[in-house]
């Protein structure tokens, strides 16, 4: 039985969803679903207490659809199932109209006809013996604890970093919670709720986040601050361990972990260029700080892809001028002297709901985002390309643009940006003259003008993975359609092929920055298919610079131009597969995911 107070050793045993040692002090996260008082309203005031209903569900949805975008970059789809269900649940009449009726009915105000209604499912499902329904409770609590938030007007209130290693405990974690644990220093994370086949555990393991659920104690009686041991593949937790026990078990995560880094040390001295000497750069996809950022940095690493949106989510407003000048300058200047290409924010209606009053968008992708918001939003536009500007005195810097569909975009763009350096140039605020400025390629409507784009940029960018999915009409993060997501389409496939072709007669370079970037199986495809860089979560790198000089760039061609006779993406994968044995490739790349957040 725990005891509050007591120093002494003690061990809790669980059930581990994610593998790994974690140490660290604990800290007491509070979750679950508040109760509030009984409120009756006037019926005057019925018709307000029902418009918050319904704009804070409608405000959820886009809250959820946002973390389902930040959950896409980790390109599991298991996670963007376990949202598409609490989507779902936001989406789902009965609920919303089990609140409304309490407010017509009862007068109850919007809070206590919410959180009464909330109670009355969460009990009922509480009593079911059907595992499945009991694991619903935690997915209706973190779709609830949203909606409540915009019900009381707040902003989300997220988890704050710590100073030192953290071991989190709490009834459950919702993903939001858990996408933000690498960011945050924290280290592991223990529940009283949960079972083998939770979604904390799926979000855990794809973090690589050690972490055990459904321990039998009150956690709440765990002192903070307390040293924390857990064992994410036994089940294990301790509790104020003894200095030697402490000092164990500290050594083993530290040797994991240096295990892990190991295959970054010297990458450097791998070439970036294949066996006959024909160069390509291979970079990395960043947003938030990691782990890994130093070792990048040390061994040469540029950054392909620095995506800036991430300040605002992770704000309660839009980043000042000043703050984003110092994320962006403190970036290039820990990667110099390393490109670093900073793409302005790819933002769209369904993350900006707090600060625009956009009406609801069905297909957010299709919709009023990236560059298409930045123009119409002139201001914010504005202030990120004089913070990038700015940023760039160390001459390391390139400004990029994302899902370009017209020439005029393009040349808007350029409009202002040199309207810009003007006014920096009359401030005597110092920038680089001679900055680059590209373009991501991920439209159809990109390429088939690409040979009119390169004339007015430094570069492109392929993203794949949304060129896949605008070119197949597919949402990649849509589970039941996943199957018809294929980045090695014949479509795609040539879409990549006449980007570079148009890039390249204008004398610009072109790279891509999607998911198959990192993926060894189709290095020999991109080189011959002339790309000039690769760039991709890092986990990726040393397992690609593995492979790249065991190719022979004038084979790559020829391979190429074979992949490109084909017409269906199974016959494509099945000779990639077949070359990439043959060709000796397998024993240079490891198996892939393996650094994920080391």
């Amino acid at each position: 039985m725990m005891n509050k107070h007591s120093a002494e050793r003690e061990q809790l045993n669980g059930i581990g969803v994610s593998p790994g040692i974690a140490c660290g002090k604990a800290f007491l996260h509070i979750s679950g679903f508040p109760e509030y008082k009984e409120e009756v309203i006037t019926e005057k005031s019925i018709p307000l207490e029902i418009e918050k209903v319904k704009r804070a569900f409608e405000q959820t949805s886009h809250d959820m659809e946002q973390i389902k975008a930040q959950a896409a970059e980790s390109e599991n789809i298991d996670l963007t199932g376990v949202l598409d269900a609490q989507i779902l649940i936001v989406a789902d009449p009965e609920f919303k109209n089990q609140v409304i009726d309490k407010i017509e009915s009862l007068h109850y105000s919007a809070i206590f006809a919410f959180t009464s209604s909330v109670n009355d499912n969460i009990e009922l499902l509480s009593r079911s013996k059907d595992p499945y329904m009991r694991e619903m409770i935690a997915d209706i609590e973190t779709v609830s604890n949203h909606i409540l938030k915009h019900l009381l007007g707040e902003r989300h209130k997220e988890l704050t970093g710590f100073v030192e290693p953290a071991i989190l405990f709490a009834s459950y974690f919702n993903p939001g919670e858990i996408l933000e644990m690498p960011n945050l220093n924290v280290s592991g994370f223990v529940t009283e709720r949960g079972g083998p086949t939770s979604h904390m555990g799926l979000f855990a393991k794809s973090l690589g986040i050690p972490a055990v659920v459904a321990v039998k104690a009150n956690l709440k009686q765990i002192p903070s601050g307390s040293k924390i041991i857990i064992d994410g593949s036994k089940g294990t937790v301790i509790i104020n361990p003894g200095d030697e026990e402490w000092e164990e078990y500290q050594k083993i995560s530290h040797e994991r972990r240096e295990a892990r880094f190991k295959r970054f040390q010297k990458i450097h001295e791998l070439p970036s260029a294949t066996r006959d000497s024909h160069h390509v750069d291979i970079m990395a996809n960043l947003d938030l700080p990691t782990s890994l950022d130093e070792i990048l940095a040390h061994e040469g690493v540029g950054i392909g892809l620095y995506r800036t949106e991430f300040l605002y989510l992770k704000r309660a407003n839009f980043p000042s001028e000043d703050d984003q000048t110092k994320v962006y300058y403190d970036i290039a200047k820990k990667f110099a002297p390393q490109n670093v290409i900073l793409r302005t924010f790819d933002l769209g209606g369904d993350k900006l709901t707090d600060y625009f009053k956009s009406e609801f968008e069905i297909n957010p992708a299709l919709g009023w985002r990236a560059i298409r918001f930045s123009l119409d939003v002139a201001p914010i536009f504005e202030v990120q390309l004089r913070a990038m500007l700015k940023a760039s005195t160390l001459k390391n810097v390139s400004i990029m643009l994302p899902l370009i569909t017209t020439l005029d975009e393009v040349q808007k763009s350029k409009e202002i940006l040199e309207r810009i350096k003007n006014d920096l140039r009359q401030e005597k605020a110092p920038f680089d003259e001679n900055i680059k400025f590209g373009i991501m390629i991920e439209t159809p409507a990109a390429v088939f003008i690409a040979d009119a784009l390169a004339r007015e940029v430094d570069f492109f960018s392929i993203g794949t993975n949304d060129l896949t999915q605008y070119t197949l009409a597919v949402d990649r993060n849509n589970k039941r359609v996943a199957k018809h997501f294929q980045a090695l389409h014949p479509a795609v496939l040539h879409s990549i092929k006449k980007t570079v072709e148009s890039a390249h007669k204008a004398g610009k370079t072109v790279g891509i920055c999607g998911e198959i970037a990192g993926d060894p199986l189709a290095t020999k495809l991109l080189v011959g298919l002339g790309v000039d860089s690769l760039s991709m979560n890092p986990a990726s790198i040393p397992v690609v610079k593995g492979v790249l000089p065991k190719i022979d760039f004038e084979e790559a061609l020829k391979f190429a131009e074979r992949v490109l006779s084909m017409a269906s993406e199974k016959e494509i994968t099945e000779i990639l597969i077949k070359d990439f044995k043959e060709s000796n490739l397998n024993n240079s790349a490891n198996k892939k995911g393996e650094l994920r957040n080391a």
